[in-house]
């Protein structure tokens, strides 16, 4: 897996000496590339040996990185969408459990004489 090699770039914006009109560009260093892949990165045969980054090689793993974050987000899609029904269903046991409760107590012979919905039964009680 490639994902080790995303959390190891550092992007940088930079203006480049040789060609300040391009403006801002983004990329990344080869010095700090070289540490993390050695083979991404080359040396011209300048006098100054430059150092240039095989981009296209960067461009396959973090490609390769998304495929595998786009496979997780699937996966996690299916989860959740289990889970989503497994609720639901357990929401709906409640729900018809209370129905249920509700009903029995309603048939109650003493159900007449006290109103659960009020919260004032005990406030009438202490009256009496």
């Amino acid at each position: 897996a490639a994902v080790w090699f995303l959390h190891q770039l550092q992007p940088v914006s930079y203006v480049a000496v040789h060609d300040p009109a391009g403006g801002r560009r983004f990329g990344f260093l080869a010095d700090e590339l070289e540490t993390v892949l050695p083979e991404m990165v080359v040396r011209d045969t300048d006098e100054v040996r430059t150092k240039r980054i095989h981009l296209f090689d960067a461009l396959a793993l973090l490609v390769e990185v998304m495929q595998q974050q786009q496979q997780q987000i699937r996966a996690f899609d299916v989860l959740s969408a289990a889970c989503d029904l497994t609720v639901e269903a357990r929401l709906s046991r409640v729900e018809s459990t209370l129905e249920q409760l509700g009903s029995q107590i309603a048939d109650m012979p003493c159900a007449a004489d006290v109103n659960f919905n009020s919260h004032d039964n005990n406030d009438e009680s202490k009256k009496k």
